[in-house]
This record gives C-alpha cells, sequence and structure tokens, in this order.
C-alpha cells in the first residue's frame, strides 16, 4: 500500500512539473515562430497585443451588436506590433461587408515625415456585395518605417461620406513571413 501512494506523489509531482513546461514549450513555439510564419488574427473590436483597433472611433464605430465595426468616413487606420525576428513581407487579410462602396484599399504608411502611404486596392473586392467576405493584401515591411516596432496601417474608402455607403469589418488577420 505504501508503494502505491509513493508512486501516486510521484506521478503528481510529474504532473505538476511536465504542465507547466509544455505550456511554456507551447508558447515559445508560438512566439519565435521556427516555421518562418507568424499568423496573427483578431476581431475589429477586440484587443490584441499585436493588432491594435481600428481608429478614430468616430470614422469607425461599433455596431450595435458590437461584432464589428461600420467605416463611415475616410480614412481609418490601425497599427501592428511586427512579432520578433527577421520578418520581411506580411499578408493582411480583411473579412469584410461592402455596402455599394467603389473603392476599398488598404496600404502602409511608407515615410512617416512626409506621411506618404503605399494604397492597394483589394483584388476580389465585390462592388454590391451584401454577404462578408475577404481579400488579402501583401506588404515588403523590409524598409517599412517602425514607431515601437508597429507599423501603420491606412484603410481607404474616399466616397463612404460623400455617397453615404459604408464597409463593415469584421476580423483582420496579419500573417507575417521570413
Amino acid at each position: 500500500m505504501l508503494k502505491r501512494a509513493q508512486v501516486i506523489e510521484g506521478l503528481e509531482h510529474a504532473a505538476i512539473i511536465a504542465v507547466p513546461l509544455t505550456l511554456l514549450v507551447v508558447l515559445a513555439w508560438l512566439h519565435w515562430a521556427p516555421g518562418g510564419t507568424f499568423v496573427v488574427r483578431v476581431n475589429a473590436l477586440d484587443r490584441s497585443p499585436y493588432i491594435n483597433r481600428i481608429l478614430p472611433v468616430a470614422r469607425v464605430p461599433a455596431s450595435t451588436d458590437n461584432e464589428y465595426v461600420t467605416m463611415v468616413d475616410d480614412p481609418a487606420y490601425f497599427t501592428a506590433k511586427v512579432p520578433n525576428g527577421d520578418y520581411t513581407s506580411a499578408e493582411v487579410t480583411l473579412y469584410y461587408r461592402n455596402h455599394e462602396q467603389p473603392i476599398f484599399k488598404l496600404g502602409v504608411i511608407t515615410d512617416m515625415t512626409t506621411n506618404s502611404f503605399d494604397l492597394r486596392t483589394f483584388d476580389n473586392f465585390v462592388v454590391e456585395s451584401s454577404d462578408w467576405q475577404e481579400s488579402t493584401v501583401n506588404f515588403d515591411i523590409t524598409q517599412l518605417p517602425r514607431t515601437n516596432g508597429t507599423i501603420k496601417f491606412i484603410l481607404s474608402a474616399p466616397q463612404v461620406k460623400a455617397d453615404g455607403h459604408s464597409v463593415d469589418i469584421e476580423k483582420i488577420k496579419i500573417a507575417w513571413y521570413r
């Protein structure tokens, strides 16, 4: 009986050590992304250590059910923290719903002093869609300016305010590549 109690106690001690150690290894693996890709997904209203909320709030207010934001004025922006490591490109995917907005672009700031942007039109932007869709834009981030390790992205829909159109944004996904 004594040996059985000692074995059980030994297993308990092993579990106390193994569980935190396993968690530490998994978190380290995710943080350093040894495969070369680090992916971050966030709801447009959620807080994240890697992707900040789309601002200013007056231009992208939350929906009544707090499920997404609606871009009602141009431009809007968000910042994203580049993970530790030598990442050279970012693939940014937006999950959105278009309300008759004919032009919708995503860009990155290329020069802080002149406030210059590299704006890209979404390739598969559907002009009159009421369904949720996703579009992806790729950026070379090697020469982009960073403030405290973050890159500033801009969303441009120049006709939203003038024509009363809008774009709902539900999620942002960024895949960083080495």
